[in-house]
């Protein structure tokens, strides 16, 4: 049996076992005058390596590296023993095979090129300083431990974003999930700028921020960690139904609900927004027997498209409590408790029954409401 076969055998045999790494290729060994990728000398063989190959940066050298042209590897494995950081020079685009992006410890820091990983990327150690041009990556990304920086930049994730430990944080640019999104107890998740979608599950255990736009097309919650919204407006724009559970006695920027098909149902917990708004011909489920504080409500639907709210359990109240006077227009609703805050009037809308502190009119009067879109 060929030397490449046995050690490919006995590598899936031992990962298997251990969850050890089957990467195979060239190791930087820093014996170069300069720290620049593209000298052969700084390399194990004293040759450049090749797109086929993989890369591993060890305690062979921990000398920083700077990649200096463009590159097309297989993947690449940055272990515990490497404490130098690894630059991407600006200008310079980098393309990652199936392989995977594995890095345990170490700095990356990124620059304006973009960065594409066509497989999985785990960060369990070190730092990953995200470009500030395009990060996308088709498989998982998960973080395992150590920082994720995502900057300024895009990140596109067309699997699952999964933090089960360590830090990610971002000051702005975009964030897009396709698969799941969930952040474990002993992980965190801030962004402070920026936009957000997730199309997949958004699952919260641990700490969780966002101060900017965040939209969500699939379900949110039940989030059990620690959660801040406060400087945050989550758009839930799904095409089918979608179930939202904050947790309890949660504060948020504001709420817009603004779906192509489905029903938003609001379980298990009431919230207190500064903002709710729901666009015509969209159907809200809030949970019996819980109240909804809000100070700004825009609730406007249009001929033949009014706005459906009712309780998850029908017969039961559910509460809402207006901080100030609100007029809406074109809403069917049903089992509404608004007495705990101020009254509400109803245009040209209609009255299902059970609705205490409502009043029904027949002109539309409520002036429009200015919601920022998810882009802004």
């Amino acid at each position: 049996m060929p030397s490449r076969v046995r050690f490919a055998v006995l590598c899936l045999l031992v990962a298997g076992a251990t969850g050890a790494s089957c990467l195979r290729g060239a190791t930087w060994d820093g014996g170069g005058a300069d720290n620049l990728w593209s000298n052969p000398l700084n390399w194990s063989g004293d040759a450049v390596p090749g797109p086929g190959e993989g890369l591993i940066f060890d305690s062979t050298s921990t000398k920083n590296c700077t990649i200096d042209i463009a590159l097309t590897f297989a993947g690449i494995e940055i272990k515990e023993g490497y404490t130098g950081t690894i630059t991407q020079a600006p200008g310079v685009t980098i393309t990652v095979g199936s392989s995977e992006w594995k890095q345990l410890g170490g700095t990356f820091a990124g620059s304006d090129g973009a960065i594409s990983v066509n497989g999985a990327m785990t960060i369990s150690g070190g730092a990953f300083n995200a470009p500030t041009g395009e990060l996308s990556i088709t498989g998982e990304l998960k973080l395992d431990g150590g920082s994720l920086n995502g900057g300024t930049g895009a990140l596109t994730v067309a699997g699952p974003f999964t933090l089960t430990r360590g830090a990610y944080t971002a000051s702005g640019g975009s964030l897009a999930v396709f698969g799941e999104l969930k952040v474990e107890q002993q992980a965190s998740f801030a962004r402070t700028g920026g936009s957000m979608t997730v199309v997949g599950l958004l699952t919260v255990i641990g700490s969780f921020e966002v101060d900017g736009n965040a939209q969500v097309q699939g379900n949110f919650g039940p989030v059990s960690g620690a959660l801040d919204l406060t400087g945050s407006l989550l758009y839930f724009t799904g095409g089918q139904d979608q179930m939202v559970d904050l947790g309890p006695n949660r504060v948020i920027g504001g709420i817009v609900v603004d779906k192509s098909g489905g029903t938003l149902t609001f379980a298990n917990n009431g919230f207190d927004a500064g903002l709710l708004s729901i666009s015509s011909g969209d159907r809200v489920r809030f949970q019996a027997g819980k109240t909804y504080w809000v100070e700004q409500i825009d609730w406007r639907g249009e001929a033949g498209q009014m706005i459906e709210l009712r309780s998850t359990s029908e017969g039961s109240a559910w509460g809402l409590a207006a901080a100030t006077a609100q007029t809406v227009s074109l809403v069917d609703v049903k089992d509404s408790n608004a007495a705990l805050g101020a009254s509400l009037t109803a245009f040209n809308s209609q009255n299902g029954g059970n609705n205490s502190n409502w009043s029904f009119g027949t002109d539309v009067v409520k002036p429009a409401i200015s919601v920022v879109s998810p882009a802004g």
